[in-house]
């Protein structure tokens, strides 16, 4: 039977299956900034095209002007050629990339605290009463917040501690006479 509870990976199915979901939304939601965040600084940086970045045309219009060139001149759309800067891909991404990471790990550090906490707390909680209770203080029910999970834990050990708690009572009423 040991062996069969090892091989069981959802134990507990409430908790288990609201922590993946919870996973898997927030998985998604960091793939859609990531994908927003290249989207948005590719229209921003890069509004005259992808892989070049070509001057803009006042720039070269100034540049026309002062050497005394008209638009109609090879000169002039040579400038435009000369001007232009070439992008690798890692040169276009590694930027928004970098940014988008630092938000998510900024994102993720916050979601585990918070979440961690939702499950650290309500163990805490339920072992501080158990170690209580063994070095001989009175068993008090244990009692979660709402909405924290091992709320059917807590139930579990306070059923089972019932019995404990009446003999408690029986053998303190028993001392009073």
């Amino acid at each position: 039977m040991r062996n069969e509870q090892r091989r069981r990976f959802i134990i507990n199915k409430s908790f288990q299956y609201s922590f993946i979901m919870r996973n898997l939304i927030f998985i998604c939601a960091a793939g859609v900034l990531v994908i927003a965040v290249i989207i948005i600084w590719n229209s921003v940086q890069f509004k005259q095209g992808f892989l070049t970045r070509l001057p803009s045309n006042e720039t070269v219009q100034a540049w026309a002007a002062e050497h005394h060139i008209t638009p109609a001149s090879a000169a002039y759309w040579q400038r435009f050629i000369e001007e232009a800067e070439l992008y690798t891909f890692f040169s276009l991404l590694w930027k928004p990339v970098a940014a988008a990471l630092a938000i998510l790990a900024v994102l993720v550090l916050i979601f585990s605290i918070m979440y961690s906490h939702a499950i650290a707390g309500p163990i805490h909680r339920i072992m501080e009463a158990l170690d209580a209770h063994s070095s001989g203080t009175p068993f008090r029910q244990i009692q979660l917040r709402k909405g924290d999970h091992f709320q059917d834990l807590a139930a579990s050990v306070n059923r089972a501690m019932m019995p404990l708690r009446s003999t408690e009572k029986k053998r303190r009423s028993s001392t009073r006479r």
